[in-house]
């Protein structure tokens, strides 16, 4: 059975320290930062705004490079959305697939390096 405690702050608690310790959001997730309690630990909210297009454009994802100032082989880049995983993934980020309701994979021109459930199996994902 899945922990009580609220996983998005438990990842980012086990990554404190390791070479995955910067974060940031794309919008609306941001907008659920306070509650989960993450306001102090990230380093960006960013916003396809920025970028003028939408998801999956690579200039989207080309913001987290820009503004978290490293390559894109080093974000590792989750999302519930498998269209969102997909262009991540073309674009150069190690993605992870949330797939919390067990949907069937999409036939999608690039595939996640990892399919989670829940951000609890992030960390030994990442070595942590």
């Amino acid at each position: 059975s899945r922990s009580s405690r609220p996983a998005l702050p438990v990842a980012s608690a086990s990554m404190r320290g390791s070479p995955f310790d910067r974060m940031a959001v794309f919008r609306p997730l941001a907008r659920s930062r306070s509650s989960a309690g993450l306001d102090d630990r990230l380093d960006a909210v960013l916003s396809v705004e920025e970028a003028g297009i939408y998801k999956p454009d690579p200039a989207t994802y080309q913001i987290a490079v820009d503004r978290l100032d490293v390559a894109a082989g080093e974000i590792c880049f989750i999302s519930t959305n498998a269209w969102d995983a997909a262009g991540a993934s073309s674009f150069g980020f190690r993605v992870t697939w949330m797939n919390r309701f067990g949907r069937t994979s999409e036939r999608l021109p690039a595939s996640p390096h990892a399919v989670i459930t829940g951000l609890d199996e992030l960390p030994p994902l990442l070595g942590l």
